[in-house]
């Protein structure tokens, strides 16, 4: 789940505004990123094996730096967990509009694009309502073909 967190909806953009600014070289950019992300999830992996303990990403600096920093890290992640899933369905939307006009217009979602967007997160919320493991298999899916 956090490598679909991460790469986010980068995948959406990323390539067409990369290819406008760089051209061909923006392949160079996917690889320093890749790079970047590999880097990151050794990090996690090393910190995972040391000390398997949940809330991870929080527990972590709370350890390392006292609990001002936990706390700091900790209402970090809940106002970007939770502002995520909205930013998400933005894109998703926005995106979209290239195959259903109307959606996106003057760089705003419309009123359709609206609803359409909490539709997504109303999916969202049915698919964490009937649990993790499902949400789980499902994010592998959209890693996969992000």
């Amino acid at each position: 789940m956090a490598c679909g967190g991460i790469i986010g909806s980068g995948w959406l953009f990323g390539s067409f505004y990369g290819a406008q600014a760089a051209g061909p070289a923006a392949v160079i950019s996917w690889v320093i990123g890749g790079a970047a992300l590999t880097l990151v999830a050794l990090v996690l992996i090393e910190l995972g094996a040391g000390r398997p303990e949940a809330g991870g990403m929080v527990r972590w600096p709370f350890i390392a730096n006292g609990p001002l920093a936990g706390t700091l890290i900790g209402w970090t992640m809940l106002l970007a967990v939770a502002s995520t899933m909205a930013a998400q369905a933005s894109a998703i939307v926005q995106y979209a509009n290239r195959y259903l006009p109307g959606l996106y217009e003057d760089e705003a979602l419309t009123l359709r694009g609206r609803f359409a967007g909490v539709g997504l997160l109303l999916v969202l919320v049915i698919l964490n309502w009937f649990g993790v493991r499902l949400f789980a298999r499902l994010n592998l899916l959209v890693t996969a073909v992000k």
